[in-house]
Protein backbone atom coordinates (compact mmCIF):
# COMPACT_ATOMS: atom_id res chain seq x y z
CA UNK A 1 0.00 0.00 0.00
CA UNK A 2 2.78 2.45 0.94
CA UNK A 3 4.65 1.90 -2.33
CA UNK A 4 1.47 2.57 -4.32
CA UNK A 5 0.86 5.78 -2.37
CA UNK A 6 4.43 6.95 -3.03
CA UNK A 7 4.14 6.23 -6.75
CA UNK A 8 0.78 7.98 -7.02
CA UNK A 9 2.13 10.98 -5.11
CA UNK A 10 5.10 11.27 -7.48
CA UNK A 11 2.79 11.00 -10.46
CA UNK A 12 0.43 13.64 -9.10
CA UNK A 13 3.29 16.06 -8.47
CA UNK A 14 4.60 15.57 -12.02
CA UNK A 15 1.09 16.07 -13.41
CA UNK A 16 0.67 19.33 -11.48
CA UNK A 17 4.13 20.53 -12.52
CA UNK A 18 3.73 19.71 -16.22
CA UNK A 19 0.18 21.00 -16.75
CA UNK A 20 -1.01 24.58 -17.10
CA UNK A 21 -4.26 26.51 -17.52
CA UNK A 22 -6.51 23.50 -16.83
CA UNK A 23 -10.18 24.10 -16.15
CA UNK A 24 -12.32 22.32 -13.56
CA UNK A 25 -13.44 19.67 -16.05
CA UNK A 26 -9.84 18.78 -16.92
CA UNK A 27 -8.87 18.48 -13.26
CA UNK A 28 -11.91 16.33 -12.45
CA UNK A 29 -11.09 13.99 -15.33
CA UNK A 30 -7.52 13.67 -14.08
CA UNK A 31 -8.68 12.79 -10.56
CA UNK A 32 -10.90 10.01 -11.94
CA UNK A 33 -7.94 8.64 -13.89
CA UNK A 34 -5.78 8.68 -10.77
CA UNK A 35 -8.52 6.72 -9.03
CA UNK A 36 -8.43 4.04 -11.74
CA UNK A 37 -4.63 3.94 -11.55
CA UNK A 38 -4.89 3.38 -7.78
CA UNK A 39 -7.18 0.39 -8.30
CA UNK A 40 -4.85 -1.11 -10.91
CA UNK A 41 -1.76 -0.75 -8.73
CA UNK A 42 -3.51 -2.26 -5.72
CA UNK A 43 -4.87 -5.13 -7.85
CA UNK A 44 -1.38 -5.88 -9.17
CA UNK A 45 0.03 -5.94 -5.65
CA UNK A 46 -2.83 -8.10 -4.41
CA UNK A 47 -2.25 -10.74 -7.09
CA UNK A 48 1.54 -10.80 -6.96
CA UNK A 49 2.02 -10.20 -3.26
CA UNK A 50 4.93 -7.96 -4.23
CA UNK A 51 5.71 -4.41 -3.20
CA UNK A 52 6.16 -2.13 -6.21
CA UNK A 53 9.65 -1.31 -4.95
CA UNK A 54 10.77 -4.95 -4.89
CA UNK A 55 13.56 -6.32 -7.08
CA UNK A 56 11.03 -8.30 -9.12
CA UNK A 57 9.27 -5.08 -10.09
CA UNK A 58 12.48 -3.17 -10.77
CA UNK A 59 12.15 -3.30 -14.56
CA UNK A 60 8.53 -2.12 -14.46
CA UNK A 61 9.46 0.69 -12.10
CA UNK A 62 12.28 1.76 -14.44
CA UNK A 63 9.83 1.86 -17.36
CA UNK A 64 7.49 3.98 -15.24
CA UNK A 65 10.24 6.50 -14.47
CA UNK A 66 11.40 6.54 -18.11
CA UNK A 67 7.95 7.46 -19.37
CA UNK A 68 7.59 10.22 -16.77
CA UNK A 69 10.36 12.03 -18.64
CA UNK A 70 8.06 12.54 -21.64
CA UNK A 71 5.58 14.99 -19.99
CA UNK A 72 8.45 16.80 -18.28
CA UNK A 73 10.29 17.42 -21.56
CA UNK A 74 7.06 18.32 -23.36
CA UNK A 75 6.28 20.91 -20.71
CA UNK A 76 9.78 22.38 -20.87
CA UNK A 77 9.55 22.70 -24.65
CA UNK A 78 6.03 24.14 -24.84
CA UNK A 79 5.18 26.04 -21.67
CA UNK A 80 6.02 29.43 -23.24
CA UNK A 81 4.39 28.82 -26.61
CA UNK A 82 1.99 31.70 -27.15
CA UNK A 83 -1.71 30.95 -27.27
CA UNK A 84 -3.65 32.99 -29.85
CA UNK A 85 -7.08 31.45 -29.24
CA UNK A 86 -7.89 32.07 -25.57
CA UNK A 87 -7.42 34.62 -22.83
CA UNK A 88 -4.46 32.78 -21.32
CA UNK A 89 -1.05 33.93 -22.64
CA UNK A 90 0.42 30.48 -23.30
CA UNK A 91 -0.90 27.20 -24.64
CA UNK A 92 -2.97 24.91 -22.45
CA UNK A 93 -1.04 21.78 -21.46
CA UNK A 94 -2.77 18.77 -19.92
CA UNK A 95 -0.28 15.99 -19.24
CA UNK A 96 -2.87 13.67 -17.71
CA UNK A 97 -2.57 11.05 -20.44
CA UNK A 98 1.23 11.16 -20.36
CA UNK A 99 1.06 10.47 -16.61
CA UNK A 100 -1.52 7.70 -16.83
CA UNK A 101 0.48 5.75 -19.43
CA UNK A 102 3.41 5.00 -17.07
CA UNK A 103 1.04 4.29 -14.17
CA UNK A 104 -1.03 1.79 -16.14
CA UNK A 105 2.17 0.35 -17.61
CA UNK A 106 3.62 -0.21 -14.15
CA UNK A 107 0.57 -2.15 -12.97
CA UNK A 108 0.30 -4.17 -16.18
CA UNK A 109 4.01 -5.09 -16.40
CA UNK A 110 4.12 -6.08 -12.75
CA UNK A 111 1.21 -8.49 -13.19
CA UNK A 112 2.39 -9.69 -16.62
CA UNK A 113 5.71 -10.78 -15.18
CA UNK A 114 3.94 -12.71 -12.43
CA UNK A 115 1.57 -14.52 -14.81
CA UNK A 116 4.31 -15.43 -17.29
CA UNK A 117 6.50 -16.72 -14.48
CA UNK A 118 3.66 -18.83 -13.16
CA UNK A 119 2.78 -20.55 -16.44
CA UNK A 120 5.88 -20.51 -18.69
CA UNK A 121 9.31 -22.17 -18.54
CA UNK A 122 12.26 -19.92 -17.75
CA UNK A 123 13.68 -19.53 -21.28
CA UNK A 124 10.38 -18.42 -22.80
CA UNK A 125 9.64 -16.21 -19.78
CA UNK A 126 12.97 -14.40 -20.15
CA UNK A 127 12.68 -14.05 -23.93
CA UNK A 128 9.20 -12.53 -23.80
CA UNK A 129 10.01 -10.05 -21.04
CA UNK A 130 13.29 -8.96 -22.68
CA UNK A 131 11.37 -8.27 -25.89
CA UNK A 132 8.51 -6.46 -24.13
CA UNK A 133 10.94 -4.36 -22.14
CA UNK A 134 12.96 -3.48 -25.26
CA UNK A 135 9.89 -2.42 -27.25
CA UNK A 136 8.50 -0.30 -24.43
CA UNK A 137 11.82 1.48 -23.89
CA UNK A 138 12.12 2.60 -27.52
CA UNK A 139 9.73 5.53 -27.18
CA UNK A 140 11.29 7.32 -24.17
CA UNK A 141 14.80 6.71 -25.53
CA UNK A 142 13.91 8.31 -28.88
CA UNK A 143 12.14 11.15 -27.09
CA UNK A 144 15.13 11.92 -24.88
CA UNK A 145 17.63 11.61 -27.74
CA UNK A 146 15.56 13.94 -29.90
CA UNK A 147 15.35 16.50 -27.11
CA UNK A 148 19.07 16.18 -26.44
CA UNK A 149 19.93 16.74 -30.12
CA UNK A 150 17.44 19.46 -30.99
CA UNK A 151 16.22 20.97 -27.74
CA UNK A 152 12.64 20.16 -28.72
CA UNK A 153 10.18 17.29 -28.46
CA UNK A 154 8.97 15.10 -31.30
CA UNK A 155 6.54 17.05 -33.47
CA UNK A 156 4.47 16.16 -36.50
CA UNK A 157 7.14 17.75 -38.67
CA UNK A 158 9.80 15.53 -37.12
CA UNK A 159 7.63 12.47 -37.67
CA UNK A 160 7.11 13.43 -41.31
CA UNK A 161 10.87 13.65 -41.77
CA UNK A 162 11.24 10.13 -40.34
CA UNK A 163 8.45 8.66 -42.45
CA UNK A 164 9.83 10.17 -45.66
CA UNK A 165 13.49 9.20 -45.24
CA UNK A 166 15.08 6.45 -47.30
CA UNK A 167 17.20 3.79 -45.59
CA UNK A 168 20.46 5.06 -47.09
CA UNK A 169 19.61 8.62 -46.10
CA UNK A 170 18.90 7.35 -42.58
CA UNK A 171 22.29 5.62 -42.44
CA UNK A 172 24.07 8.72 -43.69
CA UNK A 173 22.21 10.84 -41.16
CA UNK A 174 23.33 8.52 -38.35
CA UNK A 175 26.93 8.81 -39.53
CA UNK A 176 26.66 12.60 -39.71
CA UNK A 177 25.12 13.04 -36.25
CA UNK A 178 26.82 10.32 -34.22
CA UNK A 179 29.89 9.31 -36.21
CA UNK A 180 31.37 5.82 -36.31
CA UNK A 181 32.37 5.94 -32.64
CA UNK A 182 28.89 6.98 -31.60
CA UNK A 183 27.25 4.20 -33.60
CA UNK A 184 29.67 1.60 -32.22
CA UNK A 185 29.05 2.87 -28.69
CA UNK A 186 25.29 2.66 -29.25
CA UNK A 187 25.49 -0.92 -30.53
CA UNK A 188 27.70 -1.94 -27.61
CA UNK A 189 25.31 -0.27 -25.17
CA UNK A 190 22.41 -2.10 -26.80
CA UNK A 191 24.14 -5.46 -26.44
CA UNK A 192 25.04 -4.69 -22.82
CA UNK A 193 21.47 -3.61 -22.15
CA UNK A 194 20.15 -6.89 -23.57
CA UNK A 195 22.63 -8.96 -21.59
CA UNK A 196 21.80 -7.18 -18.33
CA UNK A 197 18.07 -7.77 -18.76
CA UNK A 198 18.55 -11.41 -19.72
CA UNK A 199 20.52 -11.82 -16.50
CA UNK A 200 17.97 -9.82 -14.52
CA UNK A 201 14.87 -11.70 -15.69
CA UNK A 202 16.65 -15.02 -15.32
CA UNK A 203 17.57 -14.11 -11.76
CA UNK A 204 14.04 -13.13 -10.70
CA UNK A 205 12.31 -16.04 -12.43
CA UNK A 206 10.23 -17.98 -9.91
CA UNK A 207 10.82 -15.42 -7.18
CA UNK A 208 8.45 -12.99 -5.65
CA UNK A 209 5.37 -15.11 -6.14
CA UNK A 210 3.39 -14.67 -2.99
CA UNK A 211 -0.17 -15.76 -2.99
CA UNK A 212 -2.63 -16.00 -5.83
CA UNK A 213 -6.30 -15.31 -6.17
CA UNK A 214 -8.72 -18.22 -5.68
CA UNK A 215 -8.83 -19.15 -9.34
CA UNK A 216 -6.27 -18.59 -12.15
CA UNK A 217 -9.08 -17.40 -14.39
CA UNK A 218 -9.60 -14.38 -12.14
CA UNK A 219 -5.92 -13.49 -12.47
CA UNK A 220 -6.07 -13.74 -16.26
CA UNK A 221 -9.22 -11.61 -16.35
CA UNK A 222 -7.51 -8.93 -14.28
CA UNK A 223 -4.42 -9.08 -16.53
CA UNK A 224 -6.58 -8.87 -19.65
CA UNK A 225 -8.46 -5.88 -18.29
CA UNK A 226 -5.21 -4.13 -17.46
CA UNK A 227 -3.88 -4.89 -20.95
CA UNK A 228 -6.94 -3.32 -22.59
CA UNK A 229 -6.79 -0.22 -20.39
CA UNK A 230 -3.05 0.19 -20.92
CA UNK A 231 -3.28 -0.35 -24.68
CA UNK A 232 -6.08 2.18 -25.13
CA UNK A 233 -4.22 4.79 -23.12
CA UNK A 234 -0.86 4.05 -24.77
CA UNK A 235 -2.24 4.49 -28.28
CA UNK A 236 -3.62 7.90 -27.27
CA UNK A 237 -0.25 9.22 -26.12
CA UNK A 238 1.13 12.38 -27.70
CA UNK A 239 3.63 10.66 -29.95
CA UNK A 240 1.35 7.96 -31.33
CA UNK A 241 -1.47 10.44 -31.87
CA UNK A 242 0.94 12.70 -33.78
CA UNK A 243 2.09 9.68 -35.81
CA UNK A 244 -1.55 8.82 -36.65
CA UNK A 245 -2.29 12.41 -37.67
CA UNK A 246 0.69 12.38 -40.03
CA UNK A 247 -0.47 9.07 -41.51
CA UNK A 248 -3.97 10.48 -42.02
CA UNK A 249 -2.51 13.60 -43.59
CA UNK A 250 -0.45 11.55 -46.03
CA UNK A 251 -3.50 9.46 -46.85
CA UNK A 252 -5.34 12.67 -47.71
CA UNK A 253 -2.44 13.82 -49.87
CA UNK A 254 -2.66 10.59 -51.83
CA UNK A 255 -5.86 12.05 -53.28
CA UNK A 256 -3.50 14.17 -55.38
CA UNK A 257 -2.53 11.10 -57.39
CA UNK A 258 -6.00 9.54 -57.35
CA UNK A 259 -7.70 12.63 -58.77
CA UNK A 260 -4.79 13.86 -60.89
CA UNK A 261 -6.02 12.65 -64.28
CA UNK A 262 -9.38 14.34 -63.78
CA UNK A 263 -7.75 17.66 -62.83
CA UNK A 264 -5.29 17.45 -65.70
CA UNK A 265 -8.05 16.75 -68.23
CA UNK A 266 -9.92 19.85 -67.04
CA UNK A 267 -6.81 22.07 -67.09
CA UNK A 268 -6.80 24.75 -69.78
CA UNK A 269 -3.82 26.92 -70.76
CA UNK A 270 -3.25 29.60 -73.38
CA UNK A 271 0.15 29.47 -75.10
CA UNK A 272 -0.37 32.22 -77.67
CA UNK A 273 2.18 34.47 -75.96
CA UNK A 274 4.11 31.66 -74.29
CA UNK A 275 7.82 31.01 -74.63
CA UNK A 276 7.18 27.64 -76.26
CA UNK A 277 5.32 29.36 -79.12
CA UNK A 278 7.90 32.08 -79.72
CA UNK A 279 11.22 30.52 -78.70
CA UNK A 280 11.05 26.71 -78.66
CA UNK A 281 13.77 24.95 -76.74
CA UNK A 282 14.61 23.56 -73.33
CA UNK A 283 13.78 24.76 -69.82
CA UNK A 284 15.65 23.28 -66.85
CA UNK A 285 14.64 23.41 -63.19
CA UNK A 286 17.34 22.35 -60.73
CA UNK A 287 16.19 21.71 -57.15
CA UNK A 288 19.05 21.89 -54.69
CA UNK A 289 19.18 20.19 -51.31
CA UNK A 290 20.21 21.72 -47.97
CA UNK A 291 22.13 24.60 -49.56
CA UNK A 292 22.21 27.62 -47.25
CA UNK A 293 23.33 30.95 -48.66
CA UNK A 294 24.85 31.67 -45.25
CA UNK A 295 27.70 29.33 -46.22
CA UNK A 296 28.08 30.26 -49.90
CA UNK A 297 30.90 32.55 -50.99
CA UNK A 298 28.76 34.19 -53.67
CA UNK A 299 26.57 35.59 -50.89
CA UNK A 300 29.29 36.26 -48.31
CA UNK A 301 32.77 37.03 -49.65
CA UNK A 302 34.20 37.00 -46.12
CA UNK A 303 33.82 33.22 -45.93
CA UNK A 304 37.17 31.37 -46.02
CA UNK A 305 35.90 28.87 -48.62
CA UNK A 306 35.59 30.09 -52.22
CA UNK A 307 32.99 27.44 -52.97
CA UNK A 308 30.94 29.20 -55.69
CA UNK A 309 33.41 30.29 -58.41
CA UNK A 310 31.01 29.73 -61.32
CA UNK A 311 28.10 31.55 -59.71
CA UNK A 312 30.38 34.46 -58.87
CA UNK A 313 31.34 34.70 -62.53
CA UNK A 314 27.65 35.19 -63.30
CA UNK A 315 27.06 38.04 -60.85
CA UNK A 316 27.54 40.62 -63.60
CA UNK A 317 26.12 38.52 -66.42
CA UNK A 318 22.94 40.16 -67.74
CA UNK A 319 21.47 36.75 -68.54
CA UNK A 320 21.64 35.67 -64.90
CA UNK A 321 19.68 36.98 -61.94
CA UNK A 322 20.99 35.83 -58.56
CA UNK A 323 18.46 36.47 -55.81
CA UNK A 324 19.68 37.68 -52.44
CA UNK A 325 16.76 37.27 -50.07
CA UNK A 326 15.18 33.88 -50.65
CA UNK A 327 13.66 31.85 -47.81
CA UNK A 328 12.35 28.31 -47.55
CA UNK A 329 8.68 27.83 -46.76
CA UNK A 330 9.77 25.02 -44.40
CA UNK A 331 13.01 23.22 -43.60
CA UNK A 332 11.71 19.83 -44.68
CA UNK A 333 11.96 18.81 -48.34
CA UNK A 334 8.52 17.27 -48.77
CA UNK A 335 6.74 20.20 -47.14
CA UNK A 336 8.66 22.67 -49.32
CA UNK A 337 8.27 20.98 -52.69
CA UNK A 338 4.59 20.22 -52.47
CA UNK A 339 4.14 24.01 -52.45
CA UNK A 340 7.10 25.12 -54.59
CA UNK A 341 6.02 22.84 -57.45
CA UNK A 342 2.27 23.42 -57.26
CA UNK A 343 -0.17 26.29 -57.01
CA UNK A 344 -0.57 25.52 -53.30
CA UNK A 345 1.25 28.05 -51.13
CA UNK A 346 1.32 29.60 -47.68
CA UNK A 347 -0.53 32.61 -49.05
CA UNK A 348 -3.45 31.14 -50.98
CA UNK A 349 -4.18 28.09 -48.80
CA UNK A 350 -5.02 25.90 -51.80
CA UNK A 351 -4.92 22.28 -50.66
CA UNK A 352 -2.09 20.26 -52.18
CA UNK A 353 -4.37 17.32 -52.99
CA UNK A 354 -6.50 19.61 -55.19
CA UNK A 355 -3.69 21.59 -56.80
CA UNK A 356 -2.21 21.86 -60.29
CA UNK A 357 1.55 21.30 -60.54
CA UNK A 358 4.18 22.98 -62.68
CA UNK A 359 4.50 19.65 -64.51
CA UNK A 360 0.80 19.76 -65.38
CA UNK A 361 1.08 23.31 -66.70
CA UNK A 362 4.14 22.77 -68.90
CA UNK A 363 2.90 19.42 -70.23
CA UNK A 364 -0.38 21.03 -71.20
CA UNK A 365 1.59 23.80 -72.92
CA UNK A 366 3.43 21.22 -75.03
CA UNK A 367 6.71 20.51 -73.27
CA UNK A 368 8.07 17.00 -72.95
CA UNK A 369 8.76 16.56 -69.25
CA UNK A 370 11.60 14.79 -67.47
CA UNK A 371 12.36 14.20 -63.80
CA UNK A 372 15.83 12.98 -62.82
CA UNK A 373 16.31 12.38 -59.11
CA UNK A 374 18.45 10.64 -56.52
CA UNK A 375 15.71 11.17 -53.97
CA UNK A 376 13.28 8.39 -53.09
CA UNK A 377 11.21 7.21 -50.17
CA UNK A 378 11.33 4.94 -47.17
CA UNK A 379 8.83 2.10 -47.10
CA UNK A 380 5.68 2.67 -49.13
CA UNK A 381 4.71 6.25 -48.37
CA UNK A 382 3.74 8.18 -51.50
CA UNK A 383 5.43 11.48 -50.76
CA UNK A 384 4.26 14.60 -52.56
CA UNK A 385 7.37 14.97 -54.71
CA UNK A 386 7.16 11.36 -55.90
CA UNK A 387 3.52 11.81 -56.89
CA UNK A 388 4.42 14.92 -58.87
CA UNK A 389 7.45 13.24 -60.44
CA UNK A 390 5.33 10.30 -61.53
CA UNK A 391 3.28 12.60 -63.76
CA UNK A 392 6.27 13.45 -65.98
CA UNK A 393 6.82 11.77 -69.34
CA UNK A 394 10.07 10.26 -68.13
CA UNK A 395 10.98 9.72 -64.48
CA UNK A 396 14.36 8.37 -63.50
CA UNK A 397 14.58 7.79 -59.77
CA UNK A 398 17.12 6.08 -57.51
CA UNK A 399 18.70 2.83 -58.60
CA UNK A 400 16.79 -0.36 -57.88
CA UNK A 401 19.17 -1.31 -55.06
CA UNK A 402 18.40 1.99 -53.38
CA UNK A 403 21.94 3.33 -53.60
CA UNK A 404 22.36 7.08 -53.98
CA UNK A 405 24.76 8.18 -56.70
CA UNK A 406 26.49 11.50 -57.26
CA UNK A 407 24.66 14.45 -58.75
CA UNK A 408 27.00 14.67 -61.73
CA UNK A 409 25.53 11.35 -62.89
CA UNK A 410 22.69 13.48 -64.23
CA UNK A 411 24.96 14.73 -67.00
CA UNK A 412 24.78 11.35 -68.70
CA UNK A 413 20.98 11.38 -68.47
CA UNK A 414 20.84 14.77 -70.16
CA UNK A 415 22.53 13.26 -73.19
CA UNK A 416 19.41 11.13 -73.73
CA UNK A 417 17.21 14.22 -74.08
CA UNK A 418 16.34 15.05 -77.68
CA UNK A 419 17.40 18.56 -78.81
CA UNK A 420 14.55 18.51 -81.35
CA UNK A 421 11.90 18.55 -78.61
CA UNK A 422 10.62 21.28 -76.36
CA UNK A 423 11.87 19.94 -73.03
CA UNK A 424 11.12 20.76 -69.42
CA UNK A 425 13.68 18.97 -67.24
CA UNK A 426 13.69 18.73 -63.45
CA UNK A 427 16.95 17.74 -61.74
CA UNK A 428 16.38 16.94 -58.08
CA UNK A 429 19.78 16.92 -56.41
CA UNK A 430 21.16 15.36 -53.25
CA UNK A 431 23.18 18.57 -53.05
CA UNK A 432 24.43 19.19 -49.52
CA UNK A 433 22.31 16.62 -47.70
CA UNK A 434 24.10 15.08 -44.74
CA UNK A 435 26.25 12.95 -44.63
CA UNK A 436 28.32 15.60 -46.48
CA UNK A 437 31.28 13.40 -47.41
CA UNK A 438 28.92 11.14 -49.36
CA UNK A 439 27.83 13.95 -51.68
CA UNK A 440 31.04 14.12 -53.72
CA UNK A 441 33.53 11.47 -54.93
CA UNK A 442 36.41 10.56 -52.66
CA UNK A 443 39.41 12.72 -53.44
CA UNK A 444 37.46 15.51 -55.15
CA UNK A 445 37.10 17.72 -52.10
CA UNK A 446 39.12 20.93 -52.20
CA UNK A 447 39.20 21.29 -48.43
CA UNK A 448 40.28 18.18 -46.59
CA UNK A 449 40.79 19.19 -42.98
CA UNK A 450 37.88 17.00 -41.93
CA UNK A 451 35.79 19.73 -40.29
CA UNK A 452 32.05 20.05 -40.86
CA UNK A 453 32.57 23.48 -42.40
CA UNK A 454 35.06 22.12 -44.93
CA UNK A 455 33.04 19.08 -45.98
CA UNK A 456 29.92 21.23 -46.35
CA UNK A 457 31.90 23.74 -48.43
CA UNK A 458 32.96 20.85 -50.67
CA UNK A 459 29.31 19.95 -51.31
CA UNK A 460 28.53 23.54 -52.30
CA UNK A 461 31.54 23.57 -54.64
CA UNK A 462 30.48 20.25 -56.17
CA UNK A 463 26.99 21.66 -56.81
CA UNK A 464 28.50 24.81 -58.31
CA UNK A 465 30.53 22.67 -60.73
CA UNK A 466 27.45 20.60 -61.59
CA UNK A 467 25.36 23.69 -62.31
CA UNK A 468 28.09 24.97 -64.62
CA UNK A 469 28.26 21.69 -66.53
CA UNK A 470 24.47 21.36 -66.79
CA UNK A 471 24.18 24.92 -68.04
CA UNK A 472 26.96 24.61 -70.61
CA UNK A 473 25.71 21.28 -71.96
CA UNK A 474 22.10 22.48 -72.23
CA UNK A 475 23.13 25.79 -73.79
CA UNK A 476 25.33 24.09 -76.40
CA UNK A 477 23.15 21.05 -77.13
CA UNK A 478 19.54 21.56 -76.04
CA UNK A 479 18.77 25.15 -77.06
CA UNK A 480 18.47 26.26 -73.43
CA UNK A 481 16.00 29.13 -73.00
CA UNK A 482 15.60 29.24 -69.21
CA UNK A 483 17.32 27.63 -66.26
CA UNK A 484 16.08 27.88 -62.68
CA UNK A 485 17.93 26.86 -59.54
CA UNK A 486 16.76 27.04 -55.95
CA UNK A 487 17.40 25.02 -52.82
CA UNK A 488 14.57 23.35 -50.95
CA UNK A 489 15.87 24.63 -47.61
CA UNK A 490 19.10 25.56 -45.88
CA UNK A 491 21.24 23.81 -43.29
CA UNK A 492 22.55 24.28 -39.79
CA UNK A 493 26.10 22.94 -39.71
CA UNK A 494 25.83 21.73 -36.12
CA UNK A 495 22.42 20.08 -36.25
CA UNK A 496 21.56 19.74 -39.95
CA UNK A 497 17.99 20.56 -40.94
CA UNK A 498 15.03 19.44 -38.93
CA UNK A 499 11.60 20.85 -38.08
CA UNK A 500 12.81 21.36 -34.51
CA UNK A 501 15.86 23.35 -35.66
CA UNK A 502 14.26 26.68 -36.40
CA UNK A 503 17.31 28.75 -37.23
CA UNK A 504 17.82 31.31 -39.98
CA UNK A 505 20.48 29.26 -41.77
CA UNK A 506 17.99 26.42 -42.33
CA UNK A 507 15.70 28.89 -44.12
CA UNK A 508 18.01 31.18 -46.10
CA UNK A 509 18.33 29.68 -49.56
CA UNK A 510 20.09 30.49 -52.84
CA UNK A 511 18.28 30.98 -56.13
CA UNK A 512 19.20 32.09 -59.61
CA UNK A 513 17.42 32.29 -62.95
CA UNK A 514 19.06 32.27 -66.37
CA UNK A 515 17.28 33.76 -69.39
CA UNK A 516 18.68 33.34 -72.88
CA UNK A 517 19.39 36.26 -75.23
CA UNK A 518 16.41 35.21 -77.30
CA UNK A 519 14.17 35.25 -74.21
CA UNK A 520 15.38 38.69 -73.13
CA UNK A 521 14.74 40.01 -76.62
CA UNK A 522 11.19 38.65 -76.75
CA UNK A 523 10.19 39.41 -73.14
CA UNK A 524 12.34 42.40 -72.26
CA UNK A 525 9.90 43.92 -69.79
CA UNK A 526 9.48 40.70 -67.83
CA UNK A 527 13.25 40.09 -67.82
CA UNK A 528 13.85 43.63 -66.55
CA UNK A 529 11.29 43.24 -63.76
CA UNK A 530 12.92 39.98 -62.70
CA UNK A 531 16.31 41.70 -62.54
CA UNK A 532 14.90 44.58 -60.50
CA UNK A 533 13.37 42.14 -58.02
CA UNK A 534 16.62 40.33 -57.20
CA UNK A 535 16.76 41.98 -53.77
CA UNK A 536 13.08 41.50 -52.96
CA UNK A 537 12.16 39.10 -50.17
CA UNK A 538 10.27 35.94 -51.11
CA UNK A 539 9.68 32.34 -50.06
CA UNK A 540 10.26 29.40 -52.36
CA UNK A 541 6.60 28.41 -52.52
CA UNK A 542 6.46 31.29 -55.04
CA UNK A 543 8.63 29.32 -57.47
CA UNK A 544 5.60 27.77 -59.20
CA UNK A 545 4.05 31.11 -60.12
CA UNK A 546 7.40 32.61 -61.07
CA UNK A 547 8.08 29.77 -63.53
CA UNK A 548 4.57 29.89 -65.00
CA UNK A 549 4.90 33.65 -65.41
CA UNK A 550 8.33 33.49 -67.01
CA UNK A 551 7.17 30.84 -69.47
CA UNK A 552 4.27 33.09 -70.44
CA UNK A 553 1.64 30.38 -69.99
CA UNK A 554 -1.76 31.90 -69.31
CA UNK A 555 -3.96 29.93 -66.93
CA UNK A 556 -6.44 30.52 -64.14
CA UNK A 557 -4.03 28.50 -62.00
CA UNK A 558 -1.56 31.39 -61.88
CA UNK A 559 -1.18 34.20 -59.34
CA UNK A 560 0.81 37.18 -60.66
CA UNK A 561 1.25 38.60 -57.16
CA UNK A 562 3.44 35.58 -56.29
CA UNK A 563 5.53 35.90 -59.47
CA UNK A 564 8.93 37.58 -59.12
CA UNK A 565 8.88 38.45 -62.83
CA UNK A 566 5.55 40.28 -62.58
CA UNK A 567 4.93 43.96 -61.93
CA UNK A 568 2.16 42.82 -59.58
CA UNK A 569 4.59 41.18 -57.14
CA UNK A 570 4.12 43.21 -53.98
CA UNK A 571 5.36 41.21 -51.01
CA UNK A 572 7.80 42.81 -48.62
CA UNK A 573 9.94 41.39 -45.84
CA UNK A 574 7.24 41.71 -43.17
CA UNK A 575 4.79 39.60 -45.20
CA UNK A 576 6.98 36.61 -46.03
CA UNK A 577 5.90 33.45 -44.24
CA UNK A 578 7.71 30.25 -43.35
CA UNK A 579 7.09 26.97 -41.54
CA UNK A 580 3.86 26.39 -43.43
CA UNK A 581 2.51 29.83 -42.64
CA UNK A 582 3.00 29.63 -38.87
CA UNK A 583 5.87 32.13 -38.65
CA UNK A 584 7.19 35.24 -40.38
CA UNK A 585 10.79 35.45 -41.55
CA UNK A 586 11.16 38.65 -39.52
CA UNK A 587 11.30 36.41 -36.46
CA UNK A 588 14.68 35.19 -37.75
CA UNK A 589 16.13 38.53 -38.83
Amino acid sequence: MISAIVILTISYIVWKYTSQYLDRKDRAHAIRCFGLATLLLLAAQAVTGECMFSLANGWALWLYLSYLIIPILYYKANRYVHNMDNDVPYVVIDSRRDIMIPLYMLAFCSLLQFVLGWYLPGEIYVSILVLVNFLLQILPVIYVMHYRLYGDVLSEGAIISVQQTRWQEAREYAYAIFGIKGIVFFLCALMMHTYIYIWYFGNIYGKGQGYVLPHPLITLVILGGMAVIFYKEYTKGRILIAWKRVKERLETERLYAQEHDKRYAALQVDTQNALIANAPGTVILVIGESASRDYMHVYDSSLPYANTPWLEEKLNDENFTIFNNGYASYNLTMEVLKMALTESSQYNKIDFSESISIIDIVKKAGYKTYWFSHKGRLGQENVATTMIANTTDEYRGPSQNGEIGYDKDFLELLKNVSPQDNNFIVLHLMGSHAYYEARYPLGEGRWNGGTVEETYANTILYTDELLKEVFEYARDNLDLQCMFYFSDHGENLQHGHHPSIRTADTLRIPMFIYLSDRYRELYKERADILKRNKNRFYSNDMVYNTIVGLLGIDSKHYEAKEDLSSSQYNYDKEQILTFDGTMYITEFE
